[in-house]
């Protein structure tokens, strides 16, 4: 559907811009947004299927769905995109990130404005005498938010270059993956809710707790394989060492290390040289953190699974996050 909603756009006079304007909105579309797994997009379109009353699983439908799908998928590129740049990151999804682009630079922050304002254009094209409009809006409105401020909570964790280690701890974490990706995994199956005709403030609640663990389980899994994942797989070279983040893996280091280790992580840790990158990843082997992953993985698993049991009623919503848990279970990429 991509290649048309492209096309409907900016054929259409939702945009009034020349011909060089169009061509280079569409080369950040094309370039950003049809890239990597699309989770989020997916979930938008699987659960609105899982909840929807059959007989309103109309093609009409199932098209409006993938559209929402895809405006979730144009606000998690324009996050990525304008992240990469905080974090100097080099690649995304396997290739140079949009800003070290011929021609972009910088300007990489307005293209990411402009796709991230496409999302109320299609919602208003395509939704406007939908009752889930208004709520629709409202979410991506209320997501983008909360993605501002975990990316803010992200940023002050690093001040003048320096990691602040002695702040790093659980509970920040957990502040963080919640905001930033907590929310962007619970937006689908809200958004899916909102345009169904059978949600209701229970089911809600139980779908929005799922969700919000999946999203940190993701997070985890992200940032053990920024550190130990294969490259050729993730699509990412990790950086997270060398930009000081506070992730899961060096919070675990920090709550095990002994207090010379803690001296090597903090001469160390978010510098960029190959060998304070090998000190971090000596003290993560040394700690067995590979090993303590894998336990986090089975018990976090182990824990969703229950709930899913235990929250979900519907069997097809009950298949849905199921498959999905065993969808994203020891992943590599």
């Amino acid at each position: 559907m991509f290649p048309y909603l492209v096309k409907d756009l900016t054929d259409s006079n939702v945009y009034e811009i020349n011909p060089d304007a169009t061509k280079r909105l569409i080369n950040a579309l094309e370039y950003n947004v049809p890239q990597g797994k699309m989770v989020c997009a997916l979930v938008t379109v699987g659960f609105y299927k899982a909840i929807e009353d059959p007989a309103k699983l109309t093609n009409e439908n199932i098209h409006l769905a993938n559209i929402l799908g895809w405006c979730v998928q144009l606000l998690h590129s324009t996050f990525l995109m304008t992240d990469d740049i905080t974090d100097s990151s080099k690649t995304r999804r396997g290739s140079p990130c949009w800003y070290l682009s011929e021609k972009v630079g910088l300007n990489c922050i307005t293209d990411a404005a402009w796709i991230e304002n496409l999302i109320y254009a299609i919602l208003q094209k395509y939704f406007s005498k939908h009752r889930c409009y208004v709520p629709s809006i409202e979410l991506f409105q209320e997501t983008r938010k909360k993605m501002l401020l975990g990316q803010t909570l992200d940023m002050i964790c690093t001040q003048n270059g320096v990691p602040q280690l002695n702040r790093f701890d659980m509970n920040l974490y957990k502040c963080i993956v919640n905001l930033k990706t907590g929310t962007l995994f619970s937006l689908p199956v809200k958004l899916a809710m909102h345009m169904a005709s059978r949600g209701n403030e229970v089911l809600y609640k139980e779908v929005c707790k799922i969700s919000l663990d999946l999203g940190h389980y993701l997070q985890v899994q992200n940032d053990f394989m920024d550190c130990f994942g294969d490259s050729n797989l993730t699509g990412k070279c990790g950086s997270d060492i060398e930009d000081g983040k506070c992730s899961w893996v060096i919070v675990q280091a920090l709550q095990r290390a002994s207090q010379t280790q803690r001296n090597i992580l903090r001469n160390n840790y978010g510098k960029g040289g190959s060998e304070n990158i090998a000190a971090v990843l000596s003290i993560y082997e040394d700690l067995k953190l590979p090993n303590i992953y894998g336990i986090f993985e089975e018990k976090t698993c182990a824990r969703i699974g229950s709930d899913i049991e235990k929250l979900m009623s519907d069997e097809l919503q009950h298949r849905f996050f199921r498959n999905f848990l065993n969808s994203i279970y020891k992943r590599q990429s």
